[in-house]
């Protein structure tokens, strides 16, 4: 096997290095499933997979966040969710805001 050789001399780069890359995860806003009410005789259930829809609450979190990542000139270049429908409407919120 050959062997690598490493140098010990130092170079000035010809141009800066690539801006360093965010990730942002993000989870949905609160579901139907997500409400604990004792007094409505509801409790938190585990969704899954589940395709459980946002509560107005949940809805007003994603606007909320979608307000922040603007209000810090974050620039979104991909975005990646899942199917479900609740990821889906939450990541068009805050996309739009």
């Amino acid at each position: 096997p050959r062997k690598r050789q490493f140098s010990a001399t130092t170079t000035t780069p010809k141009s800066p290095p690539p801006e360093v890359g965010r990730l942002i995860l993000v989870r949905h806003g609160q579901s139907h499933w997500n409400i604990t009410d004792p007094s409505q005789n509801l409790t938190t259930r585990f969704t899954g997979w589940a395709d459980i829809g946002l509560t107005d609450h949940g809805r007003d979190q994603a606007r909320a966040t979608g307000r922040v990542l603007s209000s810090v000139n974050m620039d979104i270049d991909c975005v990646a969710t899942s199917l479900l429908g609740r990821s889906q409407e939450t990541m068009n919120l805050i996309l739009h805001e």
